[in-house]
C-alpha cells in the first residue's frame, strides 16, 4: 500500500457516498505501477486520489468502473502492447490486472489501514482477485492487525496465507499468491516513515516539504524555539525543541530517519549523541566528514546507520537541491535500493503468460 497512502485515507474518510477503489493486483512485464497501487474515485469522477499508472490507464478505467462493479468486485485487464486496444498502444509491453470494487464510506481496506497507522502498527491485507471457488469469491478479504504470531492466528487465515502475510508485514513488500484455483494479493500495512529534522534553519524547510510530498511524517526539533518556526514548518507533524522528547518519539516510530543540521557544533553534538542511542534506522549529518569526525569517537563513526555527509552526490548547491539529495538517500536507504542509475540495472526477463 505505497502510493500516497495518507492522501488515499484522507480522501476515503471524506466520502459520504459509496466510491470506487481500483487496486493493481498483478503485473506481467513492464508497468509504471506495481501490485498494491491504488486509485480512489467518486462516481462522477470529480474526486480522484492515488493512481494505478502514470496517467495512461485511469481514463479508461474511470469510464467503466461504476457499471463494472454493479454486481460486485470485478477484475479488469489492461494490455499495453495490444495494437487493437481502443485506448492507444502505450508501448510499455506489460499487462496490468486491476481489481475494481465499490466501497461504502468508513469501510474497506483504507479504513483498516487508517486504524493500523493511527496505532503505529503493522498489518496485512489478503484479497482474492481471481478464483473459480464459490466459497472464496473475488473481493474476499482477510485483515491481519499486527505482526505477531497471535495476531496472524486471530485473523483466521487459510493456512497457505499465514507465511505470505507474515513475510509481507516484516518486509513491507506485497506478493501475489496462487492457492489452488485462487489468486490472492497479499499487501503489507506499514506506517509511514517518520523523518526527524534536528535544526530550524531555512535549509530545513525544503527537506520537510519533500518529506510530506513523499507521504512521510516530518518532525522538527529546532535547536532553540523561535517565533517564526510555527509558520516556517507548517508542513511538519510536530515542532518541539525538547531533544529528549524528540528521541522518545523516534523510539515509538515504526521506522525513523534523523537529519542533524543545527549549524552549531554543540547542538549538533548533543543531537547526534542522543539520536545514536535511539532506534533510528538512518542518521544523516549535514556538513563535511571531518566536522562529524570531530564530534564522535571511532566506534560511533563506524555505526552503519550514520551518513556523513548526508545525501546523494547530485551536484547539489541550493537548499532545494540539497533537500532533494537528502530525501533521495533516505528513500533509497528505507527501500534498501542501490540508488544507481536505472539504465545500469540489468533488464529483468519478461515472464511468460503461457
Amino acid at each position: 500500500m505505497k502510493d500516497s497512502l495518507a492522501e488515499l485515507i484522507d480522501a476515503a474518510a471524506a466520502q459520504r457516498e459509496p466510491y470506487v477503489v481500483a487496486t493493481v493486483v498483478r503485473v506481467h512485464g513492464s508497468s509504471y505501477r506495481r501490485p498494491g497501487a491504488r486509485l480512489l474515485a467518486t462516481r462522477d469522477g470529480q474526486r480522484i486520489a492515488g493512481s494505478i499508472s502514470g496517467g495512461c490507464l485511469e481514463g479508461a478505467l474511470l469510464r467503466t468502473a461504476w457499471w463494472r462493479t454493479e454486481h460486485g468486485p470485478a477484475l479488469v485487464e489492461f494490455d499495453s502492447s495490444d495494437p487493437d486496444t481502443t485506448d492507444g498502444v502505450l508501448g510499455c509491453g506489460g499487462v496490468v490486472e486491476v481489481l475494481v470494487e465499490r466501497v461504502a464510506p468508513g469501510e474497506g481496506p483504507l479504513a483498516f489501514a487508517a486504524r493500523m497507522i493511527d496505532e503505529r502498527r503493522r498489518g496485512a491485507i489478503a484479497t482474492v482477485f481471481a478464483t473459480t471457488r464459490a466459497a472464496e469469491p473475488i473481493g474476499r478479504r482477510w485483515l491481519v492487525a499486527g505482526a505477531t504470531a497471535d495476531d496472524v492466528g486471530r485473523a483466521e487465515l487459510p493456512g497457505a496465507l499465514v507465511e505470505p502475510c507474515t513475510r509481507a508485514m516484516l518486509s513491507g513488500k506485497p506478493s501475489v499468491e496462487d492457492v489452488g484455483p485462487t489468486s490472492v494479493l497479499v499487501e503489507p500495512i506499514v506506517p509511514p516513515l517518520e523523518l526527524f529534522v534536528f535544526g530550524g534553519g531555512l535549509d530545513a524547510v525544503p527537506i520537510v516539504e519533500h518529506a510530506r510530498q513523499l507521504g512521510w511524517l516530518a518532525h522538527v526539533c529546532p535547536g532553540s524555539p523561535r517565533f517564526e518556526h510555527a509558520t516556517r514548518f507548517a508542513a511538519a507533524e510536530s515542532l518541539d525543541s525538547d531533544l529528549a522528547a524528540a528521541c522518545a518519539e523516534i523510539d515509538r516510530a515504526d521506522r525513523a530517519a534523523a537529519i542533524i543540521m543545527n549549524h552549531d557544533l554543540r547542538r549538533d553534538a548533543a543531537a547526534l549523541h542522543a539520536v545514536l542511542a535511539t532506534r533510528a534506522r538512518y542518521i544523516g549529518v549535514l556538513g563535511p566528514r571531518h566536522r562529524t569526525e570531530s564530534l564522535l569517537c571511532a566506534d560511533e563513526l563506524a555505526d552503519p546507520r550514520l551518513h556523513a555527509p548526508v545525501g546523494l552526490d547530485l551536484g547539489a548547491e541550493t537548499p532545494a537541491e540539497i533537500a532533494l539529495a537528502v530525501a533521495a538517500e533516505v528513500l533509497a536507504d528505507d527501500r534498501a535500493a542501490t540508488a544507481r542509475a536505472l539504465r545500469d540495472r540489468k533488464a529483468a526477463a519478461t515472464p511468460s503468460r503461457a
